[in-house]
């Protein structure tokens, strides 16, 4: 849906000013397409799907290898068709959820014409969970997956810890050419290793413990003699100039154009040297939406952010259940453990307010705890409008009155804190996100105005086990949550009873509902886990979630991308704009 208007002068101007010596992607017939990259080409790592720690790296790599298991763009869950850069042509489940079986396709290879085999894909799930270099990525593996044996060249089995359902997600491993980085891997297993012997070595390797990890990194020798098996070619990396990659006709496909800045990037894009953009600068955004001839694409981000507020005691805080199972008594928070309390807060707060102060408008207000592009978002559920006269009622009617005039309510009534005490609070957040240094000031001028004070404080990003936030010691905390693609609904770490541990799970504040409990265990139990009916009950803990308040439900942040009209073929879906990139073509 481009707009069509002229550029200002004052645009023209920078863009005289940049004076970059970029490819002209506006060349006809060029069919390649030019994205800028403010890391720079000689920082963008190994270009090893598992070693990226950028999203210049991340943005390569996909095009470049392979992954297990398919999505379907349209509906954003795992597929066993459409998806030609996955390799499973199907998968099944065991009966008790502990089990997965991928069968492979048998018509890939890789650039070098070796054939892509479950040998691959054992190699790089090996490589994962057996680097030190490796953490952030590999952590999930662990502690879902406990083993992995290639039955034969294009079958796999996966043994999990946990329920498949909830499982799938980091069984989606990108996939590397283990006769590339590990020559004669297939034949030591396939010869050397009893069934039994690679059990054990895994559980050593999934401990930490190995002393000859799989090697991973190798950059040289992969500059040297690239092999891949993506959407396109691995063609090369000139530094401080770009990364191309080309497709299989050998014409330029891709380049990713180092870039000073993102600012310089905007202008590059607009003035048509770079015709491909991802997620500009907020202030920016506007400029684009301005331009001519621009395609652009807009969608909530599978980021959200959210308030927890500790229902439970502070001041001696109790997981939820002793070493033998049984419930603990975990006392009560003064202010949050009266719902009518926690429902006058969300209603207190201007979520579109909070949106356009901290991301000039770029978000998306979210009614409970799944983000928008979440197959299992429930359509029906929309989020709590701000209601200022509503929330002062019910603090009133809970027993918090601002008698002396103040501003300020105190508890004359209340349920759970001292007559007297005033209706204050602490919230945590993190100074290391920028967005909620804005939100968090936002929100105490807007619960001000409801009698509530809230005092501010930024080292909320201590999430070590007994720090602040995971031994319960707080009252809220303003946080954000980055879900995978696919989402994965099941936040059983967040609002599972049994995650309800101090120092250890991630129910920090200590929210407990039996029919949440029964609802999530589930979802991730339900035989073949079928979407359609895994959705559904999802939809119920959303809506048992929204009604209950254990948090503040805020809003998700809005991805752009925009490419220039010349780009034919550009038809993004939300968390898979480049799911058809192969078939883009520029014409101008």
């Amino acid at each position: 849906m481009p707009v069509l208007r002229k550029l200002s002068l004052l645009l023209a101007l920078v863009l005289l000013t940049v004076g970059l010596p970029l490819p002209v992607a506006s060349q006809e017939g060029s069919g390649a397409i030019f994205e800028g990259n403010v890391t720079g080409s000689q920082n963008i790592g190994a270009l090893n799907p598992l070693l990226c720690d950028n999203p210049a790296c991340r943005r390569v790599t996909d095009l470049l290898f392979p992954h297990l298991i398919g999505i379907d763009p349209a509906s954003g869950v795992f597929t066993a068709t459409g998806d030609p850069r996955a390799l499973a042509e199907g998968w099944e489940i065991s009966a008790d959820g502990r089990q997965v079986r991928f069968q492979l396709r048998q018509d890939l290879t890789w650039s070098d014409g070796v054939p892509i085999t479950a040998y691959d894909v054992f190699y790089s799930y090996l490589a994962l969970v057996s680097s030190p270099a490796i953490s952030d990525s590999a952590d999930p593996v662990r502690a879902r997956v406990a083993a992995a044996i290639p039955l034969d060249s294009h079958t796999i089995l996966f043994t999990l810890w946990q329920d498949a359902c909830s499982a799938l997600n980091v069984l989606d491993l990108p996939i590397l050419p283990a006769h590339v980085y590990e020559p004669g891997f297939a034949q030591r297993v396939t010869g050397g290793f009893s069934a039994a012997q690679l059990l054990f070595s895994q559980f050593v390797w999934a401990q930490g413990e190995s002393t000859t990890p799989l090697s991973l990194s190798r950059r040289d020798e992969f500059l040297h003699s690239p092999v891949t098996a993506g959407v396109f070619n691995f063609e090369r990396i000139k530094p401080a100039e770009d990364i191309r990659l080309s497709r299989d006709d050998g014409q330029l496909a891709f380049a990713l154009v180092d870039v000073p800045d993102r600012r310089t990037e905007v202008a590059l894009f607009l003035n048509g040297d770079l015709n491909l953009i991802v997620n500009p600068p907020l202030d920016l955004r506007a400029d684009i939406r301005a331009a001519a001839d621009v395609q652009i694409f807009e969608y909530p981000s599978t980021t959200w952010d959210g308030i927890a507020l500790n229902l439970a005691d502070p001041e001696e805080p109790q997981s939820a259940f002793d070493e033998s199972g049984l419930p603990l008594d975990q006392g009560h928070h003064p202010v949050f453990s009266d719902l009518p309390v926690r429902r006058a807060m969300q209603l207190a707060i201007d979520v579109d307010a909070l949106i356009e102060a901290s991301v000039q408008g770029n978000g998306t207000a979210i009614p409970a705890n799944q983000p928008p592009g979440s197959w299992a978002y429930n359509p029906d559920l929309s989020p709590v409008d701000y209601d200022p006269v509503e929330a002062r009622k019910l603090l009133e009617q809970s027993g918090w009155k601002d008698t002396n005039r103040d501003g300020i309510r105190e508890c004359w009534g209340c349920l759970y804190a001292e007559t007297g005490d005033r209706l204050e609070f602490e919230l945590m957040y993190s100074y290391s996100i920028p967005r909620h240094a804005i939100i968090a000031e936002l929100l105490r001028s807007q619960l001000a105005q409801v009698g509530m004070s809230v005092q501010l404080n930024d080292g909320g990003g201590d999430l070590s086990p007994y720090g602040p936030l995971r031994g319960q010691r707080f009252d809220a905390y303003l946080f954000e949550r980055v879900e995978d693609y696919p989402v994965n609904p099941d936040q059983s770490a967040l609002f599972s009873s049994t995650n309800d541990r101090v120092g250890d799970g991630w129910n920090v504040g200590s929210y407990v509902n039996s029919d949440v409990d029964r609802l999530l265990t589930e979802a991730r139990a339900l035989p073949g886990c079928p979407i359609a009916e895994r959705a559904e009950i999802y939809r119920e803990v959303q809506t048992l979630l929204q009604t209950d308040q254990p948090y503040i439900w805020l809003f998700a942040p809005n991805e752009m991308i925009a490419a220039r009209g010349g780009v034919l073929g550009f038809d993004p879906y939300p968390y898979a704009p480049f799911w058809n990139i192969s078939e883009w073509r520029v014409i101008r």
